[in-house]
């Protein structure tokens, strides 16, 4: 799997979740973090990236969490895409936050992490690898 020096997600690192800020206290991080860990650990998953104003430290109370979830995979398209988002999204259905979920092949998500409009190019310039394996 070639690398990317734009793409943060190639290091590997084991789970680890930054403290998330406004409107969410120490229950609600805790419950983040274990809903995300057991996401983050599945078979499927090459990485998992936390973007947006929760990576940047500037959210609101209400605020969502934008994660981009990269998989093994090095493309989806179609069928297997929604199937893949429609997976990925009900595990995180007990999560306390809003969320924005992502979902791509880890060859598409490096060549959209170089575009300047896509929302990728975002997340591996300003996001917080949360997860990642070879």
């Amino acid at each position: 799997m070639p690398t990317t020096s734009h793409c943060p997600w190639h290091q590997p690192r084991p789970f680890a979740l930054p403290v998330l800020g406004a409107g969410v206290d120490g229950e609600r991080q805790a419950a983040t973090a274990a809903i995300l860990k057991r996401l983050a650990a599945g078979p499927g998953v090459k990485a998992l990236v936390l973007f947006g104003s929760r990576a940047r430290g500037t959210a609101a109370a209400g605020s969502d969490l934008d994660l981009l979830l990269i998989t093994r995979e090095a493309q989806l398209e179609g069928q297997a895409l929604q199937q893949a988002w429609r997976q990925y999204y009900q595990q995180l259905r007990d999560l306390p936050l809003p969320v924005d979920l992502v979902v791509m092949g880890w060859e598409e998500a490096d060549r959209m992490a170089g575009s300047r409009w896509h929302v990728v190019s975002l997340a591996a310039r300003e996001g917080v690898v949360l997860h990642a394996t070879e």
